[in-house]
């Protein structure tokens, strides 16, 4: 009985634990965006790519969970039965063997899967900028081809007046034929110039309806407003300005590369299993039990890991040029947007304002009804006012660019744009 006993209580100890799933909630969706913050919020939500990033996050917060499991109790036994003199003997050992880890495995497992997690974060952040960038950027892009188009619009339709009373003439003069043919190949010119504006527009609102989930809607949002002030942006002080995603992934990088390096460590050490063993023993009808201690280890003679921590180490030599090259590349490229960037508010804010240029645009059109100009003068005026508009607008993408480049590099908060 008292055999007996012992046995159950070994049993029991080698029943496991239940192991708890941890569960990730999908982001609710979003309504229809009213504003920028709205299509930037809704696309941080939405966008596909921040769906595959966060399964990434996920399955890393569930290698922290596998990496702390520890290794379960083994039951090793055997039965041996044979005669001699004519009796029967019998005889059966049974050990029950729990593995100790030794040299801090399981510690340095959960510390490179905490690296991974920080890695595939900062992976997240990394989307989540070139989210921004392109979402904001076609916000801009729409806003601006909706003012370009109206300028279109409105030369087509001055064009087509020109040409109608052109065509009401009994008799045009040489001059006349030739600003009317003139007229006609640049009123073609910019139906095309219109089309691809058109096209361009499509294409900048299936994006923002692509990051958005569906939830964007042209016809309800009136796209970014037009920015009256650029902030200055003060020259770097020093790599320490460097904060963003990119500079994280590489931080994250290099603390896995060393944890990659103590795990190899750890595993230079051999694993014992130590554990309860009870025998039972029967000879000629005598029966005897015993009880002991089992362990066994693997002999380190032909490998301590040697080949592991070498490929740890040149992964760590590895992160750390990454490191190295990354922070000289972005110090440089922040620089050298700083400089473009406070150049480009510096030519904005030169700029003639748009009354300015609508009312200078009016007064050659009124010159021109008034017979005082050619129509020459009034397709040149029109020519100019839209490659003013169009420059001008170019000029506002690049310097959003460049301050939302600026932004991301510094690690400051991208909301503060908007």
């Amino acid at each position: 009985m008292k055999i007996i006993n012992v046995i159950n209580t070994f049993l029991f100890i080698s029943i496991g634990l239940s192991v708890s799933v941890s569960a990730f909630s999908a982001p609710d969706s979003c309504g229809t965006p009213k504003n920028s913050k709205d299509v930037v919020t809704c696309a941080w939500a939405s966008h596909p790519a921040i769906k595959r990033s966060r399964t990434h996050v996920e399955q890393a917060e569930a290698g922290i969970e596998r990496a702390g499991q520890r290794i379960n109790p083994e039951i090793d036994g055997q039965w041996m039965v044979g005669q001699s003199l004519g009796d029967i003997n019998t005889s059966a050992e049974a050990s029950l063997l729990f593995t100790f880890e030794v040299g801090g495995k399981r510690s340095s497992r959960m510390n490179l899967a905490n690296s991974q997690k920080l890695l595939s974060e900062a992976e997240i952040s990394k989307t989540k900028e070139i989210i921004f960038t392109e979402a904001l950027k076609h916000l801009y892009r729409s806003r601006q081809i909706k003012e370009e188009l109206g300028i279109i619009d409105e030369t087509i339709s001055t064009f087509r007046q020109v040409l109608d009373q052109y065509r009401k003439r009994p008799r045009l003069s040489p001059e006349q034929e030739v600003s009317s043919s003139v007229l006609t190949l640049a009123e073609a010119d910019y139906v095309i110039k219109k089309s691809q504006l058109n096209t361009e527009w499509a294409e900048a609102v299936k994006v923002l309806e692509l990051a958005t989930g569906g939830h964007f809607r042209s016809d309800v949002y009136p796209f970014a407003d037009k920015r009256k002030e650029w902030p200055r942006v003060l020259p770097m002080s020093g790599r320490t300005d460097l904060k963003g995603a990119e500079v994280q992934a590489a931080t994250a990088g290099m603390d896995a590369a060393q944890m990659e390096y103590e795990l190899a460590k750890a595993e230079s050490y051999p694993d014992l299993k130590i554990g309860p063993t009870i025998g039972y023993d029967n000879q000629g009808g005598l029966t005897s039990a015993s009880v002991g201690v089992s362990f066994s280890f693997p002999l380190q003679i032909l490998s301590l890991n040697g080949g592991g921590r070498a490929v740890a180490l040149k992964s760590i030599s590895a992160a750390e040029v990454n490191q190295a090259q990354l922070g000289n590349e972005l110090g440089a490229e922040l620089e050298t947007l700083i400089k473009k960037y406070n150049r480009i508010i510096e030519n904005i804010s030169l700029q003639p304002t748009r009354k300015l240029v609508e009312k200078l645009h009016k007064e050659a059109e009124g010159h021109f009804n008034r017979g005082v100009v050619s129509s020459a003068l009034l397709l040149e005026a029109h020519r100019q006012l839209l490659d003013l508009i169009t420059n001008q607008n170019q000029y506002e993408l690049e310097a959003l660019e460049a301050l939302i480049r600026i932004t991301i590099l510094k690690g400051d908060s991208l909301e503060a744009i908007l």
